[in-house]
């Protein structure tokens, strides 16, 4: 997993955009609401359910948007999440069967309005962009996939009738997914930037509680799980074949839970396994270009081609100056050859 850093300033002008979108777009969405003919279990347990959770007056029908705005941008969204879908339907005082809590969750992502949030609105960010899923997935700023680092979600602008649109590769996944917590629906800091592979293959909504979460790319460091690969000694190492290569995944201490979650959901060192054409060569690389090694080869045939061997390690291992978050591999290039230059101290 890789660590998505965004500022504290860029969250509040984010932040500031959503609310804004959330004031203009609410009150249309929820007029319609409630001019729906819908069954009256139904229309009664979403008007429950909204004012426990202070987002309408039931009395009078009105809705209640600061509150509301609170619910699509808090970054608090763990506490927020210690309401499951089960714990919605507990003050009711009628009985309502399972089709129909579904289709009360359905009124209530209608009425924050997840399946709106794209394409045109008023609502501007200071470069002149409409606020959109795609404006808010591009101004995260990275380049891939956070939770797999293999697969390239970008942005790109299209010009029908000449008007400048941007468009982005990007999946939008939901941390909480919104099957199960509604409410997060809208939460900006619930909204992560990934690939489709890893959201509309891999996760869909196998998180359904606090318990099942995955490791979270807006608060945990990239180090929480990291690239490994097993072996008793240097030799056995180096006699490894491609074929004979195992990577692994073992998550930080504090997180391992989440760390372990990641790997299940994501399907990680499945997937990597793909990559140990890779990690052999890389492992091969360090064994053949040791500071002994290049002391003897290079120093005494091209002394001052490189100008030392920290420079020529650069040369050698592009991925160590590059950032994980804009080129696919890169951590797993990094953790693995940083936990072979640990491992095999002997060689440096």
């Amino acid at each position: 997993m890789i660590y998505i850093e965004v500022k504290k300033d860029k969250w509040k002008e984010l932040e500031h955009y959503h609310a804004e979108y959330i004031e203009e777009t609410l009150p249309g969405r929820w007029k319609r609401f409630c001019e729906k003919t819908i069954p009256w279990t139904e229309r009664t347990a979403v008007l429950c359910i909204l004012e426990n959770h202070g987002m309408i007056n039931i009395k009078d029908k009105e809705l209640q948007i600061p509150n509301i705005i609170r619910w699509c941008t808090s970054e608090d969204i763990h506490t927020l999440a210690d309401e499951t879908l089960e714990d919605l339907f507990d003050g009711l005082t009628f009985e309502i069967s399972e089709e129909k809590k579904q289709n009360c969750v359905k009124h209530i992502r209608y009425i924050l309005g997840y399946q709106n949030f794209s394409g045109s609105s008023r609502i501007k960010t200071k470069d002149g962009r409409p606020w959109s899923r795609e404006t808010f997935m591009d101004e995260i700023g990275i380049k891939v996939c956070p939770y797999c680092n293999r697969q390239y979600i970008t942005s790109y602008s299209v010009s029908p009738e000449g008007k400048r649109i941007r468009k982005t590769t990007t999946d939008t996944d939901h941390y909480y997914p919104v099957s199960k917590f509604p409410f997060l629906s809208m939460n900006i800091h619930n909204m992560v930037p990934s690939c489709q592979i890893c959201n509309s293959r891999l996760k869909l909504d196998k998180v359904s509680c606090k318990r099942d979460a995955h490791l979270y790319p807006y608060m945990d460091p990239s180090s929480s799980l990291e690239f490994q690969i097993p072996f008793s000694d240097v030799p056995q190492l180096y006699a490894f074949s491609e074929e004979d290569i195992h990577i692994c995944l073992k998550g930080s201490e504090g997180v391992e839970k989440r760390a372990e979650q990641s790997k299940k959901i994501f399907r990680l060192e499945e997937v990597y396994e793909t990559h140990r054409d890779i990690v052999y060569r890389l492992k091969n690389e360090i064994r053949d270009y040791s500071r002994e090694e290049y002391n003897k080869i290079f120093c005494e045939n091209y002394t001052d081609l490189f100008g030392g061997y920290d420079r020529f390690i650069e040369v050698l291992h592009p991925f160590l100056a590059e950032d994980e978050k804009n080129t696919p591999l890169t951590k797993m290039k990094k953790d693995i050859y940083f936990y072979l230059k640990e491992n095999c101290a002997v060689l440096y």
